[in-house]
């Protein structure tokens, strides 16, 4: 189901969002996020639910109150109880700081912890905070606590920027003009030997998992699509080449009935002469683009199989190779059956627009 939205409504939402930011009320941030991912980007109940880690139950009560009393339901509260410490324009300054590198504030590791925004504050305002009522503080001005992620050093910046800004925006409109599916495609390998992952035990016993030892691999060609949801899986004994990738291609063009634009990396089984040629023999049907390199960050399939790995092949033991391929063919059924839960993996996909993002 859609929504539509006037122009007047999505800049009173806008406006809100904006004051919220500015006056800390998270409550009424979060919601406003919410309905702009709902009437400008369509996005369903579970998908803004997903992103915004709220259930789909909340996120549609909050659209209910909003179509019903309209911009009544973003009503923002004045704060309760004692005088904050920290005055709107020192929340604002905290906020852009803590939304750089530690590196920039003075600090020599990469990454905020509390004892660091503790002595930021003690520095920046001469105030003192409880460490019990920092994570309250900083929730409350719009940030979470996470786990950072790596990026390549040999990225390069410019080129990733064009892709978020002018090169996605692009091809999101020619998906929606042409109705046409945008898939990204790519490839994950899974080892018989198995895989280690992060699990409870007693303290001083470190778990021990068997291991086969055999140095045998199980590849599998993936392809998500951006609107729906949809997986498209092709599991090989063999190797990783333009055959094997022809032969995934031309399983998704036999199952689709409508144009398709594929998004992958510089791999060379990718871009060779060979799949070129491929591609040329639709006509306009099917079209590639190229990630930038060094940014396996910007393909939302890597969270599924990051996935699968952690749900099918963490931590067990395969004793035959007809084992490992049963488990992760079982992973692929699963997620499968669950587009919802795909679709949540293309949450910065979302928000990329040309001008700055709402979320």
């Amino acid at each position: 189901m859609k929504f539509t939205a006037s122009k007047k409504q999505l800049q009173a939402i806008s406006s809100r969002l904006e004051r919220a930011d500015y006056s800390g009320d998270f409550s009424v941030y979060i919601k406003c996020q919410a309905l702009l991912l709902i009437l400008e980007h369509q996005q369903s109940f579970e998908q803004v639910g997903g992103f915004l880690n709220r259930s789909s139950e909340c996120i549609r009560l909050w659209f209910i109150a909003f179509a019903t009393i309209g911009s009544e339901s973003l009503k923002i509260k004045p704060p309760r109880g004692r005088q904050p410490k920290l005055t709107k324009d020192q929340l604002h300054s905290l906020r852009e700081i803590i939304s750089a590198s530690p590196i920039e504030a003075g600090f020599s590791s990469g990454c905020w912890n509390s004892a660091m925004v503790l002595a930021l504050i003690k520095k920046l305002f001469k105030i003192s905070f409880s460490v019990k009522y920092l994570p309250e503080l900083l929730h409350r001005i719009g940030l979470s606590y996470q786990k950072a992620k790596f990026l390549a050093s040999k990225a390069d910046a410019t080129k990733r920027a064009d892709w978020k800004t002018k090169i996605w925006p692009k091809i999101l409109a020619k998906g929606k003009k042409d109705d046409a599916m945008i898939l990204f495609v790519d490839e994950a390998s899974f080892a018989l030997w198995g895989s280690l992952g992060y699990t409870w035990a007693l303290r001083g016993q470190q778990p021990e998992i068997l291991t086969n030892g055999a140095r045998k691999n199980l590849k599998v060609f993936g392809a998500i699509d951006f609107f729906t949801g949809r997986l498209f899986s092709h599991i090989i004994e063999g190797k990783l080449n333009t055959q094997s990738y022809l032969d995934f291609l031309r399983k998704i063009i036999r199952s689709a009935n409508q144009k398709i634009l594929i998004i992958h990396d510089g791999a060379r089984y990718h871009t060779s002469g060979e799949v070129k040629d491929f591609v040329k023999q639709y006509k306009g049907a099917v079209s590639m683009y190229r990630l930038p390199s060094y940014s396996p960050d910007l393909n939302p399939i890597e969270n599924l199989w990051r996935k699968i790995k952690r749900a099918g092949t963490h931590n067990v033991y395969f004793s035959e190779f007809a084992d490992l391929m049963a488990a992760v063919r079982a992973q692929l059924a699963k997620i499968k059956q669950k587009p919802s839960e795909i679709l949540n993996f293309m949450g910065a996909y979302v928000t990329m627009k040309t001008r700055p993002a709402v979320v």
